[in-house]
C-alpha cells in the first residue's frame, strides 16, 4: 500500500487540525457549503502529502408549504412539554431544516425539532416554522393555570315556572359547584320539544299541554341534572254563546 486516503471538512474555510483528518468519506445532509479537505498519509514508504481543498454547496430544497398541529390541544399547564406535529410539503424535508421561533419565550420555548415547553408565566406565545425560502407557518400555544374541574350541576328549582301553560317563557338557571370550577359551560335539552323547547341560554319556551324532561349538562357532558316539567290544559271558564237577536248566553 502506498497510503491512505484521509478526509476532513469544515464549514468555515479555515485549515483544519490534523486530528479532524479520518478515512470515512465526507457525508453532509444539511444545505450550506462545505470545504473538503484531503490528503494521503503516506505509509512506511511514503510521505504525507500536503493537504488540498475543494469546497462544496449542497442547495436546500424549495418548501411549499408547512402545516403545524398541537396533538394534545394548544393549551398547556406551566412545565408541560408536547411535540408538534409537522407536515412539510415537500416531505423530503426535514423538519430540523426549518427556523423555529416563539414570540414570547419566556411563556413557551421551542427547540429546533418543534418540541415546546410551557414556562412559568401565563399567557400566548405564537410559535412560528419558517423554510429558508421563507414559507412559513404559525400556531398559537396558551400557558393556562390548572384547571378546577366541575364537580356536579343542579337545576335552581326556584327558577322552574309553577303551573306552566302553553305559551309562557322562563328561563332556567344551572348552579355549578363548585363556583370557581373553571369550565362553567353547561347545555339544555329537552326530551319533548313539541311540549317545551329550551334554548342555548336556558329559556323555556311552553308549546302544549303535555310532559317532558329538561336536562342541563356539565364537564362536557359527564354531569347532569334534570327536570320533569309538566304543562296542563288550559281549564275553559265557559262559552259565551251570542244569536242572531243580539243577546249573549253564558253556558
Amino acid at each position: 500500500a502506498e497510503g491512505t486516503m484521509l478526509y476532513a471538512v469544515v464549514t468555515d474555510g479555515t485549515t483544519p487540525e490534523s486530528e479532524a483528518y479520518k478515512e470515512d468519506i465526507p457525508k453532509a445532509i444539511e444545505p450550506g457549503t462545505y470545504y473538503v479537505w484531503y490528503m494521503v498519509k503516506g505509509d512506511g514508504n511514503h510521505n504525507d502529502t500536503e493537504p488540498t481543498v475543494v469546497d462544496a454547496k449542497i442547495d436546500p430544497i424549495d418548501v411549499r408549504s408547512i402545516r403545524l398541529r398541537a396533538v394534545t390541544g394548544t393549551a398547556m399547564k406551566p412545565g408541560t412539554s408536547q411535540q408538534l406535529e409537522v407536515t412539510i410539503v415537500p416531505s423530503e424535508v426535514p423538519v430540523r431544516h426549518l427556523k423555529w421561533t416563539s414570540s414570547a419565550p419566556d411563556t413557551v420555548s421551542v427547540n429546533s425539532t418543534g418540541l415546546v415547553t410551557a414556562g412559568s408565566s401565563f399567557g400566548e406565545a405564537e410559535i412560528t416554522a419558517k423554510a429558508y425560502n421563507d414559507v412559513q407557518a404559525s400556531i398559537t400555544i396558551t400557558v393556562v393555570k390548572d384547571e378546577i374541574e366541575v364537580e356536579s350541576v343542579e337545576i335552581d328549582k326556584t327558577s322552574v315556572k309553577k303551573d306552566p301553560k302553553p305559551g309562557d317563557s322562563f328561563r332556567l338557571t344551572a348552579v355549578i359547584k363548585p363556583a370557581s370550577a373553571t369550565d362553567k359551560t353547561v347545555t339544555w335539552e329537552s326530551s319533548d320539544t313539541e311540549v317545551a323547547e329550551i334554548g342555548a341560554t336556558g329559556i323555556v319556551t311552553v308549546r302544549k299541554p303535555g310532559e317532558t324532561t329538561v336536562t342541563v349538562w356539565a364537564k362536557k357532558g359527564t354531569v347532569s341534572d334534570n327536570i320533569i316539567l309538566k304543562v296542563e290544559k288550559v281549564p275553559v271558564k265557559g262559552i259565551t254563546i251570542s244569536t242572531t237577536g243580539g243577546d249573549d248566553y253564558l253556558v
